[in-house]
């Protein structure tokens, strides 16, 4: 398969200080490796070229546990704000380094269940669809991953709250086009989840 064009980016989201967790959750064991590990070799695979990492908290200590990863590394110093801080400091950077860029998929560190295959699809439908948000499906509404055409890039890069895009994919329903995960968009938030997960799925065969 051809890889992506490059006017297309991916900004990891994996700044958070896991509160709840009690320790960094992006180093947690995953699949012969790290939940944050696992994430980046999902992004590596949808074939976007241009791929950012977005750290925070213990971002030191992170960096020195993943060794040399085909990703960008860099570190939002105001990440304590909250993930819109996060978004809007990658989105930034990716921009400076491609300013034609016309899609964005924006992911997080903490959901090993949504793998590169529907990851792909995000990308698929935004292609194949006249919307130019193309968001996941949750309970009570949409959210990341999602793909966001450039028309959005100016209100990413003002985000400042620790509600990430939600605002932006809410308030432009008539632009948004949901994609069923079928149950896989499960955030991992607090170790009696991450316990439950890894042991159902934790480990490859």
């Amino acid at each position: 398969m051809e890889p992506f064009p490059p006017q297309y980016g991916l900004l990891l989201l994996a700044a958070g200080a896991s509160k709840r967790m009690g320790r960094p959750k992006q180093l947690l064991p995953w699949d012969n490796g790290t939940l944050l590990s696992h994430a980046v070799f999902q992004a590596e695979k949808t074939d976007v070229q241009n791929r950012v990492v977005v750290l925070g908290a213990h971002a030191g200590t992170i960096q020195a546990h993943l060794g040399k990863l085909t990703v960008t590394f860099i570190v939002n110093p105001g990440w304590e704000k909250g993930m819109g801080s996060s978004i809007a400091f990658g989105i930034a950077h990716l921009l400076r380094k491609e300013p034609t860029l016309q899609g964005i998929l924006i992911m997080l560190a903490d959901q090993p269940l949504l793998d590169f295959h529907f990851l792909k699809q995000l990308r698929y439908t935004f292609e194949s669809r006249q919307e130019s948000i193309i968001a996941t499906k949750y309970l009570h509404g949409a959210g990341v991953p999602a793909f966001f055409g450039k028309k959005y890039f100016a209100a990413l890069r003002q985000l400042q709250s620790d509600f990430g895009a939600r605002d932006i994919i809410r308030n432009n329903a008539d632009d948004l086009y949901v994609m069923d995960p079928k149950g896989k968009a499960l955030d991992i938030d607090t170790l009696e989840t991450y316990q439950k997960l890894y042991a159902d799925f934790g480990l490859s065969e």
